[in-house]
């Protein structure tokens, strides 16, 4: 598991050379989603308010899928650190919307399902299909943000 000055690196790490990844990243090491899941993700499934995030869909090779692989949904804690992220977000993502004149923000856009794409590239390509990429070059680890339940990420 990651500790916690490891996951301040990593996110870190991300906010100043991939910014646009950023807020996945923080998703991926917080929650312990999977990448497809963290993907097929909407606004509705996310309540600010309770701090949690309901897991229903996945992206799964460059499809959505309606159910999470194990078929069940699921709630995911959030720490006040990713509500605080996921509120900015959902805000530049207004504002971009409103000036690009479209009617909704769509969390689910091509751009996050590109950042999960080149994630899993990048993870898979760096070490020959071991597991280890991104997440493994800031911290040392295995790339498996599934693993990491987020105990890190409420205590920062």
């Amino acid at each position: 598991a990651l500790i916690v000055d490891e996951v301040n690196v990593l996110i870190g790490a991300y906010r100043h050379r991939k910014p646009e990844y950023q807020p996945l990243i923080q998703i991926l090491v917080c929650t312990g989603m999977m990448i497809g899941e963290a993907c097929a993700l909407h606004w509705q499934f996310l309540d600010f308010n309770y701090r949690c995030i309901l897991v229903r869909r996945n992206y799964v090779r460059n499809r959505l899928e309606d159910s999470t692989k194990s078929g069940k949904d699921r709630r995911v804690d959030m720490s006040f650190q990713l509500v605080d992220t996921l509120r900015s977000l959902k805000s530049r993502r207004a504002v971009a919307s409103l000036k690009a004149g479209q009617g909704s923000i769509d969390f689910s856009a091509q751009s996050a399902q590109q950042a999960g794409q080149a994630l899993q590239k990048q993870c898979q390509s760096e070490s020959h299909g071991q597991g280890r990429g991104a997440l493994a070059t800031q911290t040392g680890h295995p790339c498996r943000s599934q693993d990491q339940r987020g105990e890190n990420c409420r205590r920062a």
